[in-house]
């Protein structure tokens, strides 16, 4: 019963609004998230914060139950701006923020020169020109610097002359070094990559290079002066050769510019030049063919005493003669030195030997030849003694054939008669032999042939008859199978 009548109340105050309406009942609060029950004039909120984006994109509302109408972002945006030096002052918004409008001042070195750049540029432009003489103190030894304008950072290296002493006495004609950058090589390794790091480098005072003064040096050859830098002034090869005259007269020191000692003028080789190893340049005499011993001289050449080894005139003997004695020696005395006092060996046309000693040409005549030659007759029963030179001038033969020549030339031809014809006999004795021997040889042959055809014959019936047993036999035994198998 209360129910109803509750119920048929609560839709009353309902309808009406009645503010006095102290009854109870179940409100959402104004964001929808919860429930709760109420007197009928309160309004039902809660405390869930409200997790909608604001306008600015970036921050949630978080207000407690929002009914969904967000107010607008109320905070400072603080974004830094494109310069990197300021914050956006502007409320929370979206997209880009406006650039910075400030301006920055730069100033050069001396502060004399300004200029103003928009805010954030100031880094990176360059100071601007200043026109105002540099008043900073020398860095180096010398007491001034060099007039130059207002610049950035520190002075630049001083480019004036060093102009200090030197152990030499000349003064050091290169520019300032007592500030210089030096690159530092660092010798321990690193431990990884990321303990790599870029070049560094050290400002220090150097010490003077070599003096580069021009000193008048001479080559150690006294070839030639040339001016040389003071540390290198020392005397060097040129890399001329030496040329001084050689003991041979004929030659110079091929040695490279060098220093030359003990030599008797400035002409003549010291004794440490290089000695001449050329062959002798003077021509060798005529007919001799060999080479000078002497090597490179002065003077005429000594005599060649190298052994020539001549056949003589004859051609029999070899003959030992100096090359020297051969060359200087006129025709007739090299006539002399090739006879090896020996007999000529040749023979002359009438076939005796050479009565002269070994010479050179054609032999004595034939008048000349004194030798004894026995003629004999046209039969040669009859012979006489006579000198080859009295034979040999006329072609006729001195010795004549006697009676008694004639009588033993009949009787000679009379045997010959007789041993003609007896040899006729025993060639006709031969023949009848001959003939013989080569008929019984045929008619052992034919024996022979007969023999080895009945032996043949044999042999041939003996396999005639073997075969036709063994077949015979093989029939058989092929039958007592068959029979076997078919019973």
């Amino acid at each position: 019963m209360y129910p109803g009548i509750l119920r048929r109340l609560f839709y009353r105050c309902h309808r009406g609004n009645c503010p006095s309406c102290l009854q109870m009942m179940v409100k959402p609060c104004k964001c929808g998230s919860k429930k709760k029950e109420v007197q009928c004039t309160r309004q039902f909120t809660c405390d869930v914060k409200c997790k909608r984006i604001r306008d600015c994109g970036k921050h949630p509302c978080n207000k407690k139950c929002c009914s969904g109408e967000c107010p607008p972002c109320e905070q400072m945006c603080g974004k830094t701006l494109n310069c990197k030096n300021d914050k956006c002052l502007s409320r929370c918004h979206q997209g880009p923020c406006y650039p910075c409008n400030k301006l920055m001042q730069v100033s050069c070195n001396c502060g004399v020169t300004k200029i103003k750049v928009p805010c954030g540029n100031e880094k990176k432009v360059k100071p601007p020109r200043c026109r105002t003489l540099c008043n900073a103190k020398s860095i180096c030894h010398h007491k001034e610097q060099v007039k130059h304008y207002c610049h950035p950072a520190g002075c630049p290296p001083c480019k004036q002359i060093c102009d200090i002493k030197l152990s030499c006495n000349h003064n050091c004609r290169s520019i300032c070094h007592d500030n210089v950058e030096v690159r530092i090589e660092e010798k321990k390794r690193p431990a990884g990559p990321w303990e790599v790091r870029g070049p560094m480098y050290e400002t220090k005072k150097l010490p003077c290079p070599p003096c580069s003064t021009p000193v008048p040096t001479a080559c150690l050859g006294l070839h030639d002066i040339a001016d040389l830098p003071c540390y290198e002034a020392k005397p060097a090869p040129c890399g001329r050769k030496c040329g001084r005259q050689l003991d041979c007269k004929n030659h110079t020191c091929q040695r490279d510019c060098h220093r030359v000692r003990h030599a008797k003028d400035d002409i003549s080789a010291g004794i440490n030049c290089k000695k001449c190893d050329s062959p002798c340049i003077f021509p060798r005499p005529p007919g001799c063919q060999h080479p000078c011993n002497q090597g490179c001289h002065t003077g005429e050449c000594s005599p060649c005493a190298i052994n020539l080894k001549l056949s003589c005139h004859c051609g029999l003997n070899n003959m030992f003669i100096k090359c020297s004695d051969m060359s200087k020696s006129t025709v007739e005395e090299k006539e002399i030195l090739l006879c090896c006092k020996d007999q000529c060996p040749k023979l002359l046309e009438c076939g005796h030997r050479c009565n002269s000693m070994c010479h050179s040409g054609n032999c004595s005549p034939l008048s000349q030849c004194k030798k004894k030659v026995k003629m004999s007759c046209p039969c040669k029963r009859k012979k006489e003694d006579f000198r080859c030179f009295n034979v040999n001038k006329s072609s006729e033969n001195p010795v004549s054939c006697d009676a008694e020549c004639e009588a033993q030339r009949a009787a000679k031809s009379m045997n010959k008669k007789k041993d003609e014809t007896e040899e006729c006999e025993d060639i006709h004795s031969k023949r009848e032999a001959e003939i013989f021997q080569k008929q019984q040889e045929g008619s052992k042959r034919k024996r022979r042939n007969r023999r080895q055809e009945v032996v043949e014959e044999e042999e041939t019936s003996h396999g005639n008859k073997l075969f036709m047993l063994l077949s015979f036999v093989a029939v058989v035994t092929l039958g007592i199978i068959l029979f076997k198998i078919s019973n």
